[in-house]
């Protein structure tokens, strides 16, 4: 999905930066293998952006010394899990692949990608049509539908099967570099 206004198209079309949102599902794992095969048939630049969702409380609960507490510490152990994943990711991404990690506090995750996505220049972003939210009936999750309905740069929206867990291949399954260079030459060539 490219919204309006579409970005002008000059000169080499191919992807510098995929920005890819992944939440610690299966589902995202199997958008990032994707995400992970167009950036190295590019020589893109792969950023993983985990985006923790601040918890809604009532203002009252949140202006309160425990609530702060408890926003606070729960706020922190989402952190740290994103960033242990992330870490895990990355073991398993091709060494040879540029990424950038990036963990984000904000109360719309959405509004987050997108502002990410915006500011990193990024020329795709890539995402799951489902994650944690996996709604039955849904053909995407509210995440996705807003991105789909109001991004500002190119949105990737991968349909995934909704009865399955996906599971990040390991470096291997993703093709190497310089074999995708080589097959683009020799399509050239010939």
């Amino acid at each position: 999905i490219v919204n309006s206004p579409a970005p002008a198209l000059t000169g080499d079309l191919g992807y510098r930066r995929i920005l890819v949102a992944v939440d610690g599902s299966g589902r995202s794992d199997w958008a990032l293998n994707l995400a992970a095969t167009i950036a190295v048939g590019h020589g893109a630049e792969l950023e993983l952006l985990h985006v923790v969702e601040e918890p809604r409380m009532s203002p009252r609960v949140r202006e309160s010394v425990e609530g702060r507490d408890v926003l606070e510490r729960l706020i922190e152990l989402n952190r740290r899990e994103a960033y242990r994943r992330l870490d895990e990711i990355k073991a398993a991404l091709p060494k040879d692949l540029a990424t950038r990690f990036r963990v984000v506090v904000a109360p719309d995750v959405a509004a987050a990608i997108d502002d990410v996505a915006t500011s990193g220049e990024a020329d795709l972003t890539i995402l799951s049509a489902h994650g944690w939210s996996v709604q039955p009936g849904q053909p995407l999750s509210p995440i996705a539908e807003a991105l789909v309905a109001h991004a500002s740069r190119p949105v990737l929206v991968l349909q995934d099967a909704l009865d399955q867990e996906f599971v990040l291949k390991p470096a291997a399954g993703v093709p190497a570099r310089s074999a995708r260079v080589e097959r683009r030459q020799r399509a050239d060539a010939g």
